[in-house]
C-alpha cells in the first residue's frame, strides 16, 4: 500500500470519527448544534 492510499484511508477514518462525534453531540445537546449552525449562517 503506497503513502497516498494510506493518507486517504486516514482522512476517511478521521472524517467518520468526526461525523460520529458530531452526531453524538447533536443527539445529547441539540441546542448546541443549532447554535453552531446559527453562528455559521449569521456570522
Amino acid at each position: 500500500m503506497d503513502w497516498s492510499r494510506r493518507a486517504l484511508l486516514a482522512i476517511g477514518l478521521l472524517a467518520v470519527a468526526a461525523i460520529t462525534a458530531l452526531a453524538f453531540t447533536a443527539y445529547r445537546q441539540p441546542e448546541l448544534l443549532l447554535n453552531l449552525l446559527g453562528l455559521r449562517y449569521c456570522g
